[in-house]
């Protein structure tokens, strides 16, 4: 009977642990692509997406700069995409001058 009192407790202990832990990650996250975000700006470069989470979009916004602002449902990490931005995970952006052939550009 003692055993079972103990995994009784185990659920409530996750919980305790687990939305502390979750809420200072999101923190820490949200300031260090903070970082990456002001750098990028001052630098002259032009931020696609500022997001916390990943996965589907729970909340966003855009600002008068074009950046897409977006909370996601996984609050595991975040990241900050740059135009222009090429990782071997993304697809080349077709409309972009980099993208086109040089004897079809103009």
């Amino acid at each position: 009977m003692h055993l079972l009192a103990g995994i009784g407790g185990l659920g409530e202990s996750l919980w305790g642990y687990l939305i502390p832990f979750l809420f200072v990650l999101t923190v820490v996250v949200f300031f260090h692509e903070m970082g990456h975000f002001l750098v990028a700006r001052l630098c002259g470069v032009k931020v696609d997406t500022f997001s916390i989470g990943f996965g589907r979009e729970i909340t966003g916004w855009t600002d008068r700069h074009g950046t897409r602002w977006k909370i996601c449902w996984v609050p595991l990490g975040g990241y900050v995409k740059f135009v222009g931005d090429e990782s071997a995970a993304s697809t080349p952006d077709r409309r972009r001058l980099a993208a086109i052939p040089e004897e079809e550009r103009a």
